[in-house]
């Protein structure tokens, strides 16, 4: 039976931890995808978002490459292919040399995103909402729950962890998504792992859990 590890840190700890988990999720997300380099924050990502879907191509690409060279916001991608989710469902797609805004049909603030193919990606966001996109087009899945979602990673289609607020922690086993009892009641705000054996989360007041198998 699968154990998942609460382990509380001190904030210096907790701080080496987060920077250590975003700078692999970032290596992950800029090499493989090779994404322009890019964008400062996630304002400039918002600001982004919001020209795109004004038309400005121009303005869209410049503050979206500005937002990918920060940390801070979410984007991921695989191959050619990457995304970068905002508010009011707002999905940005990078085929490899420019950046389009394609339908996602819902209005909630997507937070989250992980790439595993160019015909494979899920996305997160507020109220429990969850995505998937097939390499066409982006469709809504169950997720059980309406707690807002933080960050999503997945090691292959048939193991993808979501998390969220108040210690959410979902998986999805390539049929359905199911809630995993995390341990702990805080906001878990990112995960990221190197394979299905090996899954680390981090949220609010140090807490750092890690997903291991017998």
């Amino acid at each position: 039976m699968s154990v998942l590890k609460v382990t509380r840190k001190s904030s210096v700890g907790w701080i080496a931890a987060a920077l250590l988990l975003v700078s692999f999720s970032v290596a992950q997300a800029a090499k493989p995808a090779s994404v322009p380099p890019a964008p400062q924050g996630r304002e400039a990502l918002d600001a982004g978002l919001a020209a795109a879907q004004s038309g400005d191509a121009a303005q869209a690409v410049r503050l979206c490459e500005k937002a990918y060279r920060s940390v801070a916001h979410p984007i991921h991608g695989a191959g050619s292919v990457a995304f970068a989710v905002g508010r009011n469902g707002t999905i940005v797609k990078y085929d490899g040399s420019s950046w389009s805004v394609v339908g996602s049909g819902i209005s909630e603030t997507l937070n989250g995103v992980w790439v595993g193919s160019g015909s494979l990606a899920c996305a997160v966001g507020e109220k429990g909402t969850i995505l998937r996109y097939d390499g066409t087009s982006w469709s809504k899945m169950e997720s059980g729950t309406t707690t807002n979602l933080k960050d999503i990673w997945g090691s292959d289609p048939n193991d993808v962890w979501a998390v969220g607020y108040g210690g959410m922690l979902l998986h999805f086993d390539g049929s359905k998504w199911s809630w995993v009892n995390s341990g702990t009641s805080h906001n878990l705000n990112g995960i990221w792992g190197t394979d299905a054996k090996n899954v680390w989360t981090v949220g609010d007041a140090g807490a750092i859990l890690k997903w291991t198998t017998p």
